[in-house]
This record gives C-alpha cells, sequence and structure tokens, in this order.
C-alpha cells in the first residue's frame, strides 16, 4: 500500500507554474503569428515609380506629375498591366530593391509565423519530456 503513495504524483507548484507560463508563451506566439501573417499578406509594396515631368510650364508639369502618379499607382495596385507605352510615365524600382523588398515579405509571411510555431511546438515537447 505505501508503494501506490509513492507512485501517485502531485503536480508541485513550479509544474503549474510552468504550464501557465508556457500557455501564455503560446497566447503571445499565437497573436503574433496572427499579426505577421495578416501584415505579410495585406502589405503590398510598390513595383513601379512615377517619372518625374521634365516640362519647362509648371503647370503642365504639375498635371503630369499627377498622371504619372496615377498611373504608378494603378500599376502597384494590380488594376492596369504593365505596357511598353508607359515607359515615359513609370519605371519598375531597381532589382536588388525589389529583391530585398520581397525577401522582407517572405519573413513576414509564411516564414516568421512557421517558425514562432514550430519553437513553440518544441518549447512544448522539452517541457513534456522534462514533467513526464
Amino acid at each position: 500500500m505505501q508503494d501506490r503513495v509513492e507512485q501517485i504524483q502531485v503536480p508541485t507548484r513550479e509544474a503549474v507554474v510552468e504550464k501557465k507560463d508556457l500557455g501564455a508563451l503560446w497566447a503571445v506566439g499565437v497573436v503574433l503569428s496572427l499579426i505577421l501573417t495578416l501584415a505579410g499578406y495585406a502589405w503590398n509594396p510598390p513595383r513601379y515609380e512615377a517619372l518625374v515631368s521634365n516640362s519647362v510650364d509648371p503647370t503642365e508639369a504639375q498635371v503630369e506629375n499627377g498622371q504619372n502618379k496615377i498611373v504608378a499607382d494603378a500599376l502597384n495596385q494590380g488594376k492596369v498591366q504593365y505596357d511598353k507605352n508607359m515607359v515615359k510615365l513609370v519605371r519598375l524600382r531597381p532589382a536588388p530593391e525589389i529583391f530585398f523588398i520581397d525577401l522582407f515579405k517572405l519573413l513576414l509571411f509564411p516564414t516568421a509565423p512557421i517558425v514562432i510555431v514550430g519553437m513553440l511546438i518544441r518549447k512544448s515537447i522539452q517541457q513534456a519530456r522534462e514533467t513526464g
């Protein structure tokens, strides 16, 4: 009978605190993952930029700059497709800049959320092995 009493394990105060800490860590990790996912999914960095008008007349230059901006915004939002005739209105951003912006966007979604959830799973398994 005494052997039975020794086999029953009562969770210690430290184990209960560790479970609460792990729960809080999971809550923060999941919320952070969702925020990064939404930010990465919603953020659409501009690929085209409007060219500045080289007109001598300030009024005409202002109108042309406004139209170039409208065309660049429409291209960046995907409302229109780029045509070779637009070369005087907009230009594609430099390739290295686009590469690094796309790399950063890829880190926001899906890479960072997957890494965060993976680390949470690893921590949970590690804690389960220590307590069990």
